[in-house]
């Protein structure tokens, strides 16, 4: 049996409209997803950083506050102190202090750009009209939450209720929005 299809005038209209939706609505999706995979980054990052800034104040504490970069200080263009080691060559030790701290430098840099990616959805989430639908996305996609738990923290019954919300969000979100203080994600500018 055969479904029925409609053939009028305006069925040519809606099938590429509907279309457009869906494709709005799967670009949003990725978007978001791509936002929660960089919120989950930050937290990383920031973990990561920590022990790195453990290890140089401990390792400053061993070698001397001369010898070891201060944590949380960037080390562009630094050159690790020349050492006791042979041959006039800083030792193992030292040689690991400055691995650590081009790492810290490196995860610094990495962690800027993905705190600037949630900075951008948080914008992107707060410039929704419809109340609801921020505190879904931002619950969902910011947090982390679960639908069943956002239902119950939104005082909601169904799950189901708040995945449609989060569905219209996502269709009302403004993709690539400019980012607080100039620019977009997706320019050229660095």
């Amino acid at each position: 049996m055969e479904a029925y299809t409609h053939t009028g005038p305006g069925a040519q209209e809606e099938a590429p409209e509907k279309q457009r939706e869906r494709e709005k609505l799967t670009r949003a999706r990725r978007y978001m997803g791509r936002i929660a995979e960089a919120r989950r980054r930050v937290w990383e990052l920031t973990e990561r950083l920590g022990q790195c800034d453990a290890m140089l104040r401990r390792a400053g504490a061993t070698l001397g506050e001369e010898k070891a970069p201060n944590p949380g200080t960037s080390g562009k263009g630094s050159r690790a102190p020349a050492g006791k080691g042979e041959n006039g060559r800083p030792s193992p030790l030292e040689e690991g202090v400055w691995s650590v701290a081009r790492l810290r430098e490196r995860l610094g840099e990495e962690l800027a750009g993905y705190a600037a990616r949630v900075r951008e959805a948080e914008w992107a989430i707060g410039e929704l009209d419809n109340p609801t639908e921020r505190e879904v996305l931002r619950l969902r996609y910011l947090c982390g939450e679960e639908f069943n738990a956002i239902a119950e923290k939104l005082h909601y019954s169904d799950a189901r209720y708040m995945r449609k919300v989060c569905a219209a969000g996502l269709r009302h979100i403004q993709l690539n929005p400019p980012i607080p203080g100039g620019g977009r994600e997706d320019s050229n500018e660095g």
